[in-house]
């Protein structure tokens, strides 16, 4: 993101980001996603959301769907941990930056993407564990 909250590109055109979002089955997925869009809408980021309804092939669909539209970055919140290298190497191959969003993976090639932004479960549980 460039300096005072704008994220558009260095030519002054709009970023597009591609987010894979596991689903809509509860109200947590729902916050997340209309969290996501408040968040793109601030920052004039244009913010395409496709829901997997719950299954990884809709999710590898939808990210080489993104790669073939030229998205400047790719969001997954992935919906099992297994089973992500070749589509994220075709983003990698395409100078397409992902982040994983709420839950890691596991690759043979952490290398495939940029970030993870998940919770620290364990730090969560020595709050709760010592009365936060």
């Amino acid at each position: 993101m460039r300096a005072g909250g704008s994220a558009g590109k260095a030519d002054g055109k709009e970023l597009v980001v591609g987010f894979s979002q596991i689903g809509s089955e509860s109200g947590w997925r729902t916050a997340e996603t209309n969290a996501a869009r408040a968040a793109a809408d601030q920052r004039k980021v244009d913010l395409r959301i496709s829901d997997a309804q719950q299954r990884q092939e809709n999710q590898i669909k939808a990210i080489r769907a993104f790669i073939a539209q030229g998205v400047d970055g790719i969001l997954v919140a992935p919906v099992v941990a297994t089973g992500w290298d070749q589509v994220l190497r075709e983003a990698k191959a395409a100078n397409i930056p992902v982040i994983l969003v709420d839950r890691q993976i596991e690759t043979s090639d952490p290398n495939l993407y940029l970030s993870a932004v998940t919770s620290d479960q364990v730090l969560e549980a020595e709050r709760l564990g010592n009365g936060w």
